[in-house]
């Protein structure tokens, strides 16, 4: 077996190209995957479905021509380790436009993003002064960048930012309950596994205390958050596909350079803003990907 690449979506999979042979005529190419979520989990199911659709597209059919290798992290730092070391490990990137080594992907997320999350908290709920990140160090390596620029972009709009590194259940509700002690408070999940799987006990902290959240994937609206903004992950999952497949068949992943988001999606729980007693404005509305009544 030799390894091929490695192609990554960041806050979401990576997935490693591996070349084999099989025992039929036909060669079998195997592609390893390592899911950040719970296997049970239903955004779980919905990327899984998206990737294999897309691989058929281009001809890639499980259990014909290719064998994919899932492993599931539960949002646990420890299982990641322990499975990337099994689909054949970690390469770095030099750059975004020629990565070099063995990894390359998709990015969800850039630098102005991080400002136009507070921007749309504060459009919705005007009175939010103050704003608590909450993120795990352990799965969100990249969460210093992102702090930063949110720290940078919260003076403008009159708002005091809050880092709330958590590692559990507990520690969820202990940062949650420090941010709802005074008036003017609000949260920000970073977009981090750790965060997605443990959405329920972050939204169930939030609505006790009629706190805003806003969410970085619509699976937090979904579920009870007031509103999120950010790229559709099941499709990020779907354009992997496409440099799997080119992998595959001859490309390095040096030559691919990492491709950035261009399509974002606001989603606003109505009922939630109610709850909290916040009037949605008509052009937040209109400008709303999906409202949910």
């Amino acid at each position: 077996m030799k390894r091929r690449g490695f192609i990554a979506v960041t806050a979401g999979m990576a997935a490693w190209p591996l070349a084999g042979h099989a025992q039929q005529a036909e060669r079998l190419r195997r592609v390893g995957v390592l899911m950040p979520y719970a296997e049970n989990d239903p955004i779980t199911r919905a990327f899984v479905t998206a990737f294999a659709q897309a691989l058929e597209r281009f001809a890639w059919v499980e259990g014909k021509n290719i064998r994919i290798d899932y492993r599931f992290a539960s949002g646990d730092p420890a299982l990641f380790k322990t499975y990337a070391a099994e689909l054949v490990g970690l390469g770095f990137a030099q750059s975004l436009a020629r990565p070099g080594g063995n990894i390359t992907g998709f990015s969800g997320y850039d630098a102005p993003m991080m400002g136009k999350w507070l921007q749309l908290l504060k459009k919705v709920a005007p009175r939010v002064s103050r704003v608590a990140v909450i993120f795990n160090p352990d799965t969100a390596p990249y969460a210093p960048l992102f702090n930063r620029e949110i720290e940078a972009a919260a003076p403008s709009l009159g708002m005091t930012v809050k880092l709330a590194p958590v590692h559990d259940d507990a520690t969820i509700e202990e940062a949650i309950a420090s941010q709802g002690r005074e008036p003017g408070g609000s949260l920000l999940t970073l977009p981090d596994s750790f965060n997605a799987t443990h959405r329920d006990a972050i939204i169930a902290a939030a609505s006790r205390l009629s706190l805003p959240l806003m969410g970085l994937i619509d699976i937090f609206p979904r579920a009870g958050a007031l509103m999120s903004y950010g790229i559709d992950p099941v499709d990020l999952y779907a354009q992997a596909a496409s440099y799997i497949d080119r992998i595959l068949k001859g490309a390095s992943p040096a030559d691919l350079p990492v491709q950035q988001p261009t399509k974002f999606s606001l989603v606003i729980n109505l009922k939630t803003a109610r709850a909290l007693g916040l009037t949605v404005p008509p052009s937040m509305l209109d400008l709303a990907d999906e409202v949910i009544e």
